[in-house]
C-alpha cells in the first residue's frame, strides 16, 4: 500500500473516532429511541411508521433534541402571546396583582394611620413643676406640691397654686422641667419626693394623666435632717419605671423659722426690709427694689439715702430694728466693707432675721458668726 493512501486512511479513521466520541451520547439516545419506538408500537395499531432520516439530517436532529431537552426560562420577558388571544385574556390579566417592586413607591404607598384605640399621643408639650418651702423648722409639717400639666394649662396651674398655698406662696420656691419622654393620655404618672432626713406623707402618689393638669399633694417634715443647713433632694416623676422628670428641691432647716412655718400664717407678712450691701453693688440692690415693690412690700428707700455716704449713724440702727427682714447682699465687696459688717453684727445682736443672698461663685468668705445661716445663691441678680 502506498504511503499517501495509508496516511489518508489513518486521518479518516481518526476523524471518525473523534466524531463518534463527541456525539456518542446523542447517537446512543437516538438508537435507544428507535428501539423503544419499535417495542412500544403494537402491530395493527394503524400508527404511521417513522420515516427514515436522511444521512445529512441525523446530526441536525440530534442537536434539536438536545436543545428541546433543556428547559428554557426567562427572568425578564413573559412568554409571547398571539395577537388573537389578547382580547380573550384581557380580563384575566387585570385580576392578576402586579409583581412586588424592590424599591419603595412613596407616592403609591398608603399614608401611615394612627390608631385611635388605646392611649392617644398628647400633641403638645407636657411640663412638670414642684413648689416647696424655702425653709422649715424641725418636726413641722410643710406642704409640698407637684404638678403635671400641658403647656396650655400653665395659667390654670398658677391659679391652683395660689389657692392651695395662699399667702404663703411667697415663702415657696418653684422648680420646673419639660417632660423628657412623650407622655400619653391616660398614662399612670408616679410622683416621689426624695429628701434625706425628711418624712414624706404619702411616700408617693400615682395619678392618671387625663385632664389639662393634675396636682400631687404631699406633706414633709424634717426629722433627722441637720440643723442650720440646706437639705438637697428632688421630686421624681416616672411612668412605668421610666423617669420623665426630676426636679431639684432644697429646703433650709433652722430652729429660728419654726414660728412662721406651722402650716398657717401666724403673723403678718413682711412689710419692711433693710438692705445691707456694699456701695459697689448699688445697681443690683436697685433692681431688687423693684421686685419688692411689685410684691407690695415697703422697701426702706431711706436706707439707700442714708448709706450713700457710707455713714454709720443712729438712724440706720433704728431702721434695722424696725425691719422685718435684714436682707444681706453678700459679695466680695460686701465681705471687705466694714460698714456692712457693722450692720449685720447689729442685726445679730437684736435678733433680726437675716437672709443672705449671693450671686458670685465661688462665694466670698463667710464670717464664722454667719456660717449657721443659709446663704441663697441667686445668679439672676448678676444679669
Amino acid at each position: 500500500m502506498d504511503l499517501p493512501i495509508a496516511i489518508i486512511l489513518i486521518v479518516f479513521t481518526i476523524i471518525v473516532l473523534v466524531t463518534a466520541f463527541l456525539y456518542r451520547r446523542q447517537i446512543w439516545d437516538e438508537v435507544e429511541d428507535l428501539f423503544n419506538g419499535d417495542e412500544e408500537e403494537s402491530p395493527g395499531s394503524g400508527a404511521a411508521a417513522p420515516q427514515p432520516h436522511a444521512p445529512g439530517e441525523i446530526m441536525d436532529d440530534l442537536l434539536e433534541q438536545k436543545e428541546a431537552s433543556e428547559p428554557k426560562t426567562s427572568r425578564t420577558s413573559p412568554p409571547a402571546q398571539a395577537p388573537w388571544d389578547s382580547e380573550r385574556d384581557e380580563g384575566a390579566l387585570e385580576s392578576v396583582p402586579p409583581a412586588p417592586s424592590r424599591g419603595i413607591d412613596r407616592e403609591a404607598a398608603p399614608a401611615p394611620v394612627t390608631s385611635t384605640e388605646g392611649m392617644a399621643i398628647v400633641p403638645e408639650t407636657v411640663k412638670f413643676s414642684a413648689y416647696y418651702p424655702r425653709e422649715t423648722a424641725p418636726q413641722v409639717w410643710q406642704p409640698l406640691v407637684g404638678y403635671i400639666f400641658r403647656q396650655s394649662a400653665t395659667s390654670d396651674v398658677m391659679k391652683d397654686v395660689k389657692e392651695v398655698l395662699g399667702a404663703r406662696l411667697q415663702d415657696f420656691r418653684r422648680a420646673e422641667e419639660n417632660a423628657r419622654q412623650t407622655i400619653s393620655e391616660g398614662a399612670l404618672v408616679t410622683a416621689t419626693p426624695n429628701l434625706p432626713g425628711f418624712q414624706v406623707n404619702p411616700p408617693s402618689l400615682i395619678l392618671g394623666f387625663y385632664e389639662q393638669f393634675h396636682r400631687f399633694g404631699f406633706k414633709v417634715r424634717a426629722t433627722s435632717a441637720p440643723l442650720n443647713r440646706a437639705v438637697n433632694g428632688s421630686m421624681t416623676f416616672s411612668v412605668e419605671g421610666v423617669i420623665v422628670a426630676d426636679l431639684p428641691i432644697s429646703i433650709f432647716v433652722g430652729e429660728m423659722v419654726g414660728e412662721a412655718m406651722t402650716g398657717a400664717v401666724t403673723k403678718t407678712p413682711y412689710n419692711s426690709i433693710f438692705c445691707s450691701y456694699s456701695h459697689d453693688d448699688t445697681q443690683i440692690v436697685e433692681r431688687v427694689e423693684k421686685a419688692y415693690k411689685a410684691l407690695g412690700m415697703t422697701y426702706l428707700r431711706d436706707v439707700i439715702t442714708l448709706r450713700s455716704g457710707q455713714a454709720w449713724n443712729e438712724e440706720l440702727m433704728r431702721l434695722i430694728e424696725q425691719a422685718d427682714i435684714f436682707q444681706l447682699f453678700w459679695s466680695s465687696a460686701a465681705a471687705d466693707s466694714r460698714y456692712v459688717r457693722q450692720e449685720w453684727e447689729y442685726a445679730l445682736q437684736h435678733g433680726r432675721q437675716i437672709r443672705p443672698v449671693y450671686w458670685q461663685q465661688p462665694i466670698a468668705k463667710v464670717p464664722d458668726e454667719l456660717r449657721s445661716i443659709h446663704f441663697a445663691f441667686v445668679p439672676d441678680l448678676a444679669e
